[in-house]
């Protein structure tokens, strides 16, 4: 309890990442790991993370096609955690840009797609489900998921355009998501204006939104090429993970990772988030887990990395960062 009274206390301030209160805490829980035996790898503990703490449009944002040029924030609408670049290219339409294989649930709109080196367009929302597969498509419907497999699938550039299922309005919104950038330019696109890039095909952004919210899957090429340059300005701080570990003489060289996130939501109008639950209780049980282990005297059978990520509430930026820049553990800690 007193670790959790001292995580969610307002000296912390909600623990938002590249806070103060952030590096506390970080602090807090490394000193703990080193007390209980645990070594410490990287720097003394910590994994360094820039993560994004303002973002706003830049000065040179645009969009257009043959001589057609279109208004920022009118017309379309730079994702906040848009790649910065020019990219000019053929279009081509992605149904809802699902690409997902599961061993129960298989969805792919890039099947007979070729999309390399091309522009994306992209329905926002997902297909009609299905009774009994309410959870099929969690967590391949966002906005970073969709432009995730755009790029797997060689796409320079995403356009969005919602259909008046998703959004009757259409209305066009900066939403400062303070998330890395996706690498590669990311626009939303008005519904009319869409409407006349599809011109040619005989069908509308509303028609094929009907098409694939019942089923149908993949797209086609259009003939217009069209450019875009996106322009997002953003100011970073490093925050960190945190970690220690336990190594094992002789395990068979797999590591199991225990880990729990510390950040939380900052403060907001002078209101604290002090964030006793969400999750200074995770963090804190990764900490008695560990505690206990070192305590016990148990030899494991394969080494243990205990981890407090941070960043989780902003998108699983600590947990990905861990993932994606995985220590060569054999080297940095030693391992037999």
């Amino acid at each position: 309890i007193s670790h959790i009274s001292y995580l969610a206390s307002e000296e912390l301030g909600g623990r938002y990442p590249g806070t103060a209160g952030d590096s506390l805490a970080a602090i807090y829980i490394r000193d703990q790991f080193e007390s209980y035996g645990l070594e410490l790898p990287g720097e003394n503990g910590f994994q360094a993370i820039e993560v994004v703490t303002e973002v706003n449009l830049g000065a040179n944002n645009s969009f257009g096609w043959n001589r057609r040029m279109l208004t920022v924030e009118a017309d379309f609408m730079p994702l906040s955690f848009s790649g910065n670049g020019n990219v000019r290219s053929g279009l081509v339409f992605a149904g809802y840009g699902i690409h997902m294989d599961k061993p129960d649930f298989k969805y792919n709109d890039y099947a007979n797609l070729d999309v390399a080196g091309k522009i994306v367009m992209i329905l926002e929302g997902g297909p009609k489900v299905e009774e009994g597969q309410e959870d099929s498509f969690v967590g391949y419907l966002s906005h970073r998921s969709k432009i995730l497999n755009a790029t797997d699938n060689g796409a320079i550039g995403v356009v969005f355009v919602a259909g008046s299922l998703f959004d009757d309005k259409d209305e066009l919104k900066f939403v400062k998501k303070k998330e890395p950038s996706v690498g590669i330019p990311v626009i939303r696109l008005k519904r009319s204006l869409a409407d006349e890039l599809l011109q040619q095909t005989g069908q509308t952004i509303d028609v094929l939104e009907e098409k694939h919210t019942s089923g149908e899957k993949g797209g086609f090429a259009f003939r217009e090429t069209v450019f875009f340059q996106t322009d997002i300005v953003s100011e970073a701080a490093q925050t960190q993970n945190v970690m220690g570990f336990l190594n094992v003489t002789g395990s068979d060289g797999e590591i199991l990772v225990i880990g729990a996130h510390y950040d939380h939501l900052g403060t907001s109008n002078g209101y604290i988030y002090n964030g006793a639950d969400d999750n200074a209780s995770g963090t804190v049980g990764v900490m008695t887990v560990a505690k206990a282990m070192m305590a016990s005297g148990v030899q494991p059978e394969k080494t243990i990395v205990f981890c407090a990520w941070t960043g989780e509430e902003k998108g699983l930026l600590g947990s990905s960062y861990f993932t994606d820049n995985h220590y060569d553990w054999n080297i940095l800690c030693n391992l037999n």
